[in-house]
């Protein structure tokens, strides 16, 4: 089984949205400069075998938890495209106007 090490604590399908047209995200590090970085989401919010578990019989298990993740952060995307296809989305905030157009910025 491959042993999956990059354990992202913000997932990458949720990161990829906001990528910009080079596939980046950008980043600013707490000890940096200030100054942002431009990353792929792969390479960044990330901790080595972060949510690794023991085992009964003494070893470590490195993808348990981060395969259950992954099965919920794959609804992600899908849900991401159908808002983004929605022009008016005023009829879904109760107490808004029916006149009240809202565009999803991208």
């Amino acid at each position: 089984m491959n042993q999956k090490k990059r354990h992202h604590f913000i997932p990458k399908a949720y990161m990829n949205s906001f990528c910009d047209e080079a596939g980046r995200v950008f980043v600013y590090r707490k000890d940096g400069d200030g100054k942002p970085l431009r990353v792929v989401p792969n390479a960044t919010q990330f901790q080595g075998y972060y949510y690794s578990q023991p085992t009964p019989d003494g070893g470590t298990d490195n993808n348990k938890l981060e395969d259950l993740f992954c099965e919920y952060e794959g609804a992600w995307p899908p849900l991401v495209k159908r808002l983004e296809g929605w022009s008016e989305v005023a009829m879904y905030f109760p107490g808004i106007p029916p006149s009240a157009t809202f565009k999803l910025a991208k």
